[in-house]
């Protein structure tokens, strides 16, 4: 290990566990960073496995990443960003602009002092759950049955590759015996 980093564990301390810190937050540059003091050892801890873990990750990365809902960094393109004063925002396409607001029009990252991922996710084009649709047939019209079908090939390009290669490995023979 060449880095590490010192845990203040009276300051941005979530989770104790016989006086153990399990989970802490601390700042760092632009984001946090997050110790999790969980033994993945299964003779100690199982609970990376549990189904609760998932759940765990899930709420701290809305804990990490909103601040409210004006802080939210996940939006729709369509949606309009507006900001208290004017700043240099790079746009996905790299463009650079100077504006006090940007209307996510393209998908991909914003980057401010913050960043901001725009995205086309709807919940309406997420939803896998059939609806009223149209042109979709019934199974039972289709079958499944094996059935035998004579496929003609034409072999008569293989069968002249093979016959130039066994020349050739035949003439081959013949100068290594020194014949020819």
């Amino acid at each position: 290990m060449e880095k590490y980093f010192l845990v203040n564990t009276t300051q941005n301390l979530l989770l104790t566990a016989s006086d153990a810190p399990l989970l802490t937050v601390r700042p760092l540059g632009l984001g946090y960073t997050v110790f999790m003091g969980l033994n993945p050892d299964p003779a100690y801890s199982n609970f990376h496995l549990s189904s609760s873990y998932p759940i765990l990750v899930s709420q701290l990365m809305s804990f990490l990443s909103t601040g409210g809902v004006k802080a939210q960094n996940n939006l729709q393109t369509g949606q309009t960003l507006l900001f208290e004063k004017q700043r240099q925002i790079l746009t996905p396409s790299e463009n650079k602009l100077n504006t006090s607001y940007i209307v996510l029009d393209e998908v991909g990252f914003y980057e401010t002092p913050r960043i901001y991922s725009a995205s086309l996710i709807d919940p309406g084009e997420s939803d896998l759950n059939p609806k009223n649709l149209s042109g979709v047939e019934d199974e039972s019209r289709f079958d499944a049955s094996l059935e035998q079908v004579e496929v003609e090939r034409d072999l008569r390009l293989p069968a002249i590759i093979l016959v130039l290669i066994i020349i050739l490995v035949e003439a081959a023979a013949y100068k290594m015996r020194g014949v020819i």
